[in-house]
């Protein structure tokens, strides 16, 4: 398995910014644009909307919230399904 497979699946497991930030930094990823783009990976890379111009901090901000929320996972599961029809 691919590093960056392993960072995607552990976090998948974290549920608080606390485990994400020690996740990104047990594999030494520090920029924001490639935190962001983890998280998108990690949760399927859904089709959000948000408004944040070119700033990474707001577009890192919202996409942890959405990886904390843990709504993904619901998501992923019903795509899923669906392909199974």
């Amino acid at each position: 398995m691919e590093r960056s497979e392993v960072l995607v699946s552990a976090l998948a497991g974290c549920t608080s910014r606390a485990l994400v930030e020690d996740t990104f930094n047990r594999y030494q990823v520090s920029d924001l644009a490639t935190r962001t783009q983890y998280m998108n990976e990690c949760m399927g890379n859904p089709k959000t909307f948000f408004c944040s111009g070119d700033n990474p901090s707001k577009k890192y901000e919202a996409t942890l919230q959405m990886l904390i929320a843990g709504h993904w996972k619901l998501f992923k599961s019903y795509k899923a399904l669906t392909r199974l029809n």
